[in-house]
């Protein structure tokens, strides 16, 4: 009952956080939203984009891998939140709406991973390991997204040095990322330590980039932006809380 619980209000709250423009979670979908806030979008070519950008990765990657594992894949709960949030209007209606709509997505995904589950223990030939294979492809190429980011914001040459950069940590991870500490055994994942050097990487030609912004006085075209996402911090403060009791109840994980 306390998983029905806690799916129910992470379900309501990345709804409702997307229906109130506030945070969505598809680092595909975000910058869409500066459309439709500037006036160049409306509410339902924004809903269609939210559908088109993240139902592939529920059910490739978020679904597959969670039936695989055995445990949710947080995309499951904030892909479809940004889905349900963005196509119930903005207003005091679509806010109940999302509300409610996200708590019974929440509620569903529970029902489903424990029947789909024993679904699966059920039959004669075990293949979800298998089956989480599916989104391998997927994770890899979440690595390359630093060096193209990279690339069209700093030039051909930087993103050229943010991919090798990333390409040679996903080589040495891959080969020399398993350490033995007593009886433990630590195996670093290479897709994912080579997008933390690509980020990395990322963020120093950003910071060395700095000065030239603040030049041009770049740098206070967020400070409106910041100042709305800083408005809802009790927002932010409850949904971190739930997300973290489901990962400490082993019920919720991401990548």
């Amino acid at each position: 009952m306390f998983n029905y619980i806690i799916a129910a209000l992470i379900g309501a709250m990345s709804a409702i956080l997307a229906n109130r423009n506030i945070a969505v979670y598809n680092d595909g979908f975000r910058p869409v939203y500066t459309e439709y806030l500037n006036g160049r979008m409306d509410r339902k070519a924004l809903a269609a984009t939210s559908f088109a950008v993240s139902i592939g990765l529920i059910i490739g990657f978020a679904f597959t891998n969670s039936i695989a594992m055995g445990i949710v894949i947080i995309h499951t709960y904030l892909l479809m939140g940004d889905i349900i949030g963005t196509w119930f209007p903005d207003n005091k209606q679509g806010l109940i709406l999302s509300a409610v709509v996200g708590a019974l997505w929440g509620v569903l995904v529970v029902t489903f991973m424990s029947s789909i589950q024993a679904f699966f223990s059920a039959l004669p030939v075990n293949f979800l390991p298998q089956l989480a294979g599916v989104a391998d492809y997927v994770v890899t190429t979440f690595a390359v997204f630093p060096a193209l980011v990279v690339g069209y914001q700093c030039g051909v040459k930087k993103g050229l040095i943010t991919a090798a950069i990333t390409l040679a940590t996903y080589l040495l991870i891959s080969r020399f990322g398993v350490f033995q500490v007593g009886d433990f055994t630590l195996a670093l994942n290479g897709e994912g330590m080579a997008m933390l050097a690509g980020t990395i990487t990322m963020i120093v030609f950003a910071v060395k980039n700095k000065t030239d912004a603040a030049q041009t006085g770049l740098t206070n075209i967020f400070s409106t932006n910041i100042d709305a996402i800083k408005k809802h911090w009790i927002l932010f403060c409850i949904t971190g809380g739930l997300l973290a009791c489901a990962a400490s109840q082993c019920f919720l994980t991401t990548d």
